[in-house]
């Protein structure tokens, strides 16, 4: 439609490389890229977006040492979904 540029958003935890010495936390984000379909399709997101040959660019989430990674991704989530409800609905 005559756009040069736009944005498809983001595919969260996709692109992760793991190796042996990576923090327990990306092994888990990982393991749920892969297989967490149960609770969203990160694979099928990210599927249906490569279809439009993305310039994909890396975006990081800078957590305190002393703060669970994890419980910092669930309030990203929960804010990118506009409340809890949107994150646990279909």
């Amino acid at each position: 439609n005559g756009f040069k540029k736009f944005s498809l958003g983001m595919a969260p935890l996709s692109g992760l490389v793991v190796r042996k010495s990576s923090p327990m936390t990306q092994k888990i984000t990982s393991f749920l890229y892969r297989k967490g379909k149960f609770l969203y399709n990160f694979q099928g997101l990210r599927h249906f977006k490569e279809k439009f040959n993305p310039d994909w660019e890396a975006r990081y989430i800078a957590v305190p040492r002393d703060c669970n990674t994890l419980l910092a991704l669930a309030d990203v989530s929960i804010l990118v979904a506009g409340g809890i409800t949107g994150v646990i609905k279909k």
